[in-house]
């Protein structure tokens, strides 16, 4: 298990939020992104969220002349702050501020423009990926 560290800090919905990582990708605290998105109930702001975008980290704190408490800690990939947004009353905001781990301010319509572009590059790479896996098939068996 990697360890988690503080990486710095980002704007988002004109906030300050701590940003932590870990070996693979940059994570956010879930009780920090309840704050940021307005939610009152952290495991209910993480039911929509797909569990490959959580991580949880046990940790133990110590205590001056108390027993250590151990508790964990529970932080959202990029992917899982947007989809704890997306039920949000921020969910306008934050689809317009947050789109791929980067801030943008590109209006609603634009940015979901852009999302059916990426996705149809991508639908037209994965089919010629499998025409030309066809031809070498056929060259294989032929």
């Amino acid at each position: 298990m990697t360890e988690i560290t503080i990486s710095g800090t980002r704007e988002i919905l004109g906030k300050e939020l701590t940003v932590y990582s870990d070996s693979e990708q940059q994570l956010f605290r879930s009780t920090d992104v309840a704050g940021l998105v307005g939610a009152e109930d952290v495991k209910q702001m993480l039911e929509p969220v797909d569990e490959t975008d959580i991580v949880r980290r046990k940790v133990t704190a110590h205590r001056d002349g108390l027993l250590p408490l151990s508790i964990t800690e529970v932080y959202l990939t990029e992917q899982g702050l947007y989809a704890a947004g997306l039920l949000s009353e921020k969910r306008p905001q934050l689809l317009r501020d947050f789109r791929d781990g980067k801030l943008t301010s590109l209006p609603r319509r634009a940015l979901l423009n852009q999302v059916a572009g990426i996705l149809d590059a991508v639908q037209e790479s994965i089919r010629q990926q499998q025409a030309d896996l066809d031809d070498i098939l056929r060259n294989l068996s032929g």
